[in-house]
Formats: structure tokens, C-alpha cells, sequence
């Protein structure tokens, strides 16, 4: 895995469409693996991705880049 494969929670929230917080909370529920190379904490881009594209279930729509 590259270094640039890995995403800060921020980045993956932007992904998934909720905040950080919500990021924290799905790595403490085993929804998503956190790697710790040192102090700092990641998340892989490959798993973020795919957990963005499975349904929502914690109900939050994702957000619309549509213009309508």
C-alpha cells in the first residue's frame, strides 16, 4: 500500500459524506480499520471508497453535487 492510499478521517469523511466525529465513531463500531503506521491514525482509500457506496444505514443522505 502507497502512502498516497491512505486518508486522514477528514479526507475520508469528505468520501463518505459525514464529518469526522461520524469517521471516528464507524472505526470504533469495526465498520472501518484504522492503520497506524506511528502516532498518526489512517484510513485505506480503497475500504473508505467502498463503504461510501454501501447503503447508508445510519440514515444520513449523502449530499447532492447536483445542480437543480
Amino acid at each position: 500500500m502507497a502512502i498516497r492510499d491512505l486518508l486522514t478521517y477528514r479526507e475520508a469523511a469528505e468520501i463518505i459524506g459525514v464529518s469526522p466525529a461520524r469517521v471516528r465513531q464507524f472505526v470504533m463500531e469495526g465498520r472501518l480499520k484504522p492503520i497506524k503506521p506511528q502516532r498518526e491514525v489512517f484510513l485505506d482509500k480503497d475500504d473508505v471508497e467502498a463503504f461510501a457506496k454501501e447503503k447508508r444505514p445510519w440514515g444520513v443522505p449523502r449530499k447532492s453535487s447536483a445542480v437543480g
